[in-house]
Formats: structure tokens, sequence, C-alpha cells
């Protein structure tokens, strides 16, 4: 078999031995089309978006999560891995929000606001209102 894709019969074999490691569990399959590798990248920085930047859960946690759902034969996820994940996706933040505020229209919309207030129960809130629009935002104070 080596001899047909140009490559040494030890290495073809070695990397059908890590496959055959890799596919131990029903989904596996899956991942290794590229549909699911796809699939398996968005689910991967989501979790770390979702939970270790936004939501604080350390590397550790992140890494038992991943292992629970048998993703560690595919994807690196030992702690150190995450971790350095977690740091370079929160390096790209900054460039990512300047992107997103470049493409926003820099329209500007003229408003006429009135402001009041009233009382729910112990809580004072306090009402804006576009009265060029007639919508308002409630806001407790």
């Amino acid at each position: 078999m080596g001899e047909l894709i140009h490559r040494p019969k030890s290495s073809v074999h070695r990397h059908l031995q890590a496959q055959a490691r890799r596919n131990r569990h029903p989904e596996s399959g899956f991942w290794e089309t590229e549909e699911g590798e796809a699939w398996l990248r968005l689910l991967v920085f989501a979790v770390l978006y979702t939970f270790g930047l936004q939501h604080h859960v350390g590397a550790g946690a992140l890494s038992d999560f991943f292992q629970l759902i048998r993703l560690h034969t595919h994807v690196g996820v030992s702690p150190s891995a995450l971790q350095t994940q977690l740091s370079r996706m929160e390096a790209l933040l900054p460039l990512f929000q300047q992107q997103c505020e470049a493409s926003v229209p820099t329209r500007t919309r003229q408003a006429v606001v009135a402001a009041d207030e009233t009382f729910f129960g112990e809580i004072l809130i306090l009402v804006l209102m576009d009265l060029s629009s007639g919508g308002s935002s409630p806001v407790a104070v």
C-alpha cells in the first residue's frame, strides 16, 4: 500500500494504527470527515469562548469536559493546550472588536427623548422614551 502513495510501509502502518486508536467510539468516524472536522472545530471554539472566556471556567475543567464527551482522541484538549488556545483567542478579541465596529454604518439618528420615573414597590424605575418612535426603555435604579 505504501508504494501506491509513495510513502514508506512503516509510515503507512503507523498512521493506520493511530487512526484505529482514534476511531474506537461509534461517533469517531464522523470526526474523520470534512463536515465532522468543521463541526468539531466549531464546537471546541464555541465552548472555549462561551465557558472559558465569558464565564471564566478553567482550562482543567474544560479539558475534563472534552474528555467526557470523548473528543480527546481527535483534538488536543490537555489543560495546557486549551490555555494556549484561550490566550490566543483573548489576544484576538480587540482585533475582532475593531473589525465589527468598522463594519457598522456610521449613520446617526435624530432622537427626541423624555424621561420620567415611577415606583414599582420599593424600586425606583426610570423610564426613557424616544418620542418620535414611541419606544421606551425602563432602567431600574
